[in-house]
């Protein structure tokens, strides 16, 4: 078998976009079976059809990126897609839970979307400082060795002393 143990977290991460991205979908896709008929086309049911194809798009890309990372692990190109599904997700988020959309009440439809929101903005922004050089807060440090102890008591009263 596998050892589970040896996915990075970034893979995890990108797994669990792909799960978020799977209950959008299938939301979407109830509450248009739902309230949608056949040929209609109010505004709602664009909203709804937007969060099927969000979450399609969003499983598919998350499938592919967390085996990606896996077999190349290419940063920039990561930080490409997490960008293009954090702006994905930013429509999504304001057409499905704002403005009586279908996910304005709280339920699957509200708070995945949400999540798909905050987890692909968590991917982008730790990503940039990863392209960027920035260790700090990355899916790859290893070690806090580059972070300066905090000062104890005996440091502080040395530099009162001297």
């Amino acid at each position: 078998g596998h050892d589970l143990s040896k996915i990075t977290l970034k893979t995890q991460t990108w797994l669990l976009f792909s799960v978020i991205s799977i209950v959008v979908m299938a939301s979407s896709t109830k509450y248009k079976k739902e309230f949608c008929n056949d040929g209609e086309n109010t505004f709602d049911c664009k909203r709804t059809v937007l969060g099927v194809w969000l979450g399609c798009v969003g499983f598919v890309i998350g499938l592919g990126m967390s085996y990606a990372t896996r077999i190349v692990g290419g940063t920039l190109l990561e930080l490409g897609v997490s960008a293009v599904m954090f702006i994905s997700y930013c429509f999504g988020v304001g057409y499905i839970t704002f403005g009586g959309g279908p996910g304005t009440f709280i339920g699957n439809l509200y708070l995945f979307t949400w999540g798909g929101f905050c987890i692909t903005m968590n991917l982008t922004m730790t990503l940039a400082k990863e392209v960027l050089g920035l260790r700090a807060m990355s899916f790859n440090a290893e070690d806090d060795s580059t972070v300066p102890p905090p000062p104890t008591l005996e440091d502080i009263d040395g530099n009162n002393n001297a």
